[in-house]
């Protein structure tokens, strides 16, 4: 059991995405400090990661459907709601961001203010919104300004979603974002599922660059953790400073990226000493990602995207290290899980999955 702080009196809660990544360990995250906490989960697919207990309840909604948010908003009302619903970074097209992510973001705020019962509103957004994945971010925190144009649209959508969120704190609902780094844990099918495959396969004697590049990883616990610690203090009259306000979450352990590639490749059993790794140039895979983009946008008439892409070269190419004063003075955030037991707990689950998938295969 991870060392959440004990917290009581949010009521109950409503959990959009709450059988993604980030929403399923909420949902583990309130079940552990809140013991009163009655929890609605809202999700397009509800068959997976779901957390049996007689304090959860599920619900299979369109989060982009005014009706399907009005009418559940209306017959539980919800005292917190967690936003955590949002399409998968730098994988979906203009539609899904602006529908998903932008215009539901809207509809959920404005039926949020229109509930008597919702006092407060948390948003899981992202350190994209101030990356202009350009340049590197050496301690960006929380200061810098949103970028609403980025180059990349999930950071451009998220960041205007974000907006909506904070420009819509008042005293009837306060609200508040929570802007995590790089997550990664158990029960992710994105980042960390890739990775781990990764350091399975020859690829994991290759690294980008000099493998010198800082980075800011978070382990999701940690990231669920500061998501009820916010909710707590937008509910608490004496705490200033909240409302309105965005916090970035990390493990508030700088790694190199590659090195944190290996550790977890070790804790598998696949170990690969640093020595041994071959460095391809950035210039040169840059490139390689740039043509890949373009043979499989025109291959596929623009349909489908590279799983090679230059904004994921440039993410574990240059340094993207953050501050997270902001977070421990205000919420009084600190991880509860470090980046070594994050890592061992990722493992663990990770050979459990491979494990069961193996008896699946031998089975048929």
């Amino acid at each position: 059991m991870m060392g959440y702080s004990s917290t009581r009196n949010l009521g109950t809660v409503l959990v959009t995405g709450g059988c993604g990544f980030v929403g399923r360990h909420l949902v583990e995250c309130l079940l552990s400090s809140d013991p009163d906490c009655d929890i609605v989960i809202a999700d397009i697919n509800i068959t997976r990661n779901r957390i049996t207990s007689s304090r959860t309840h599920y619900h299979q909604i369109d989060i982009s459907s005014f009706n399907d948010i009005n009418g559940l908003i209306e017959s539980t009302q919800p005292r917190v709601v967690f936003h955590t619903a949002s399409p998968e970074p730098l994988k979906s097209d203009e539609t899904v961001y602006k529908k998903n992510t932008l215009e539901a973001t809207g509809t959920l705020l404005e039926l949020s203010k229109n509930c008597k019962a919702t006092r407060a509103f948390v948003m899981t957004s992202s350190v994209a919104v101030i990356d202009d994945y350009q340049t590197a971010v050496l301690h960006g925190s929380d200061s810098m300004p949103m970028l609403l144009n980025s180059r990349e649209l999930y950071a451009a959508y998220k960041a205007r979603a974000e907006q909506l969120v904070l420009d819509s704190n008042s005293k009837d609902l306060q609200t508040a974002t929570i802007r995590p780094c790089a997550i990664f844990g158990p029960n992710d099918q994105g980042p960390t599922t890739r990775l781990l495959g990764l350091t399975g396969s020859g690829a994991a004697r290759m690294q980008f660059g000099d493998g010198a590049n800082l980075f800011d990883w978070v382990y999701v616990s940690n990231v669920a953790h500061a998501h009820v610690l916010a909710a707590s203090k937008l509910l608490d009259p004496a705490s200033v400073g909240i409302g309105g306000e965005s916090f970035i979450v990390t493990n508030d352990e700088e790694i190199t990226f590659w090195g944190f590639v290996r550790q977890l490749g070790s804790a598998i059993g696949n170990h690969v000493d640093a020595a041994t790794v071959w460095s391809v140039p950035v210039w040169l895979i840059f490139h390689v990602a740039l043509l890949s983009e373009m043979v499989v946008w025109m291959v596929s008439l623009g349909s489908r995207k590279s799983t090679l892409y230059r904004a994921s070269v440039m993410e574990c190419t240059w340094q993207r290290t953050y501050s997270i004063d902001k977070a421990k003075q205000r919420l009084g955030y600190k991880p509860v899980v470090s980046l070594e037991d994050g890592i061992n707990l990722t493992s663990q689950w990770w050979l459990e999955e491979m494990a069961e998938k193996q008896k699946l295969a031998w089975s048929q």
